[in-house]
C-alpha cells in the first residue's frame, strides 16, 4: 500500500511539491510513512 500511495504521488504532482505543502507531514505519518530527506 505504501508503494501505491507514493506512486499516486508522482502522478498527481511532483514529489518535492507534495512533500514542501503544508500537511503533508501528517499524511505520511498517517499511512506509516517517514517523510524524506
Amino acid at each position: 500500500m505504501m508503494g501505491g500511495y507514493i506512486i499516486i504521488i508522482k502522478r498527481n504532482t511532483p514529489l518535492e511539491e507534495a512533500l514542501s505543502k503544508p500537511g503533508a507531514e501528517q499524511v505520511f505519518q498517517s499511512y506509516g510513512i517517514r517523510c524524506f530527506g
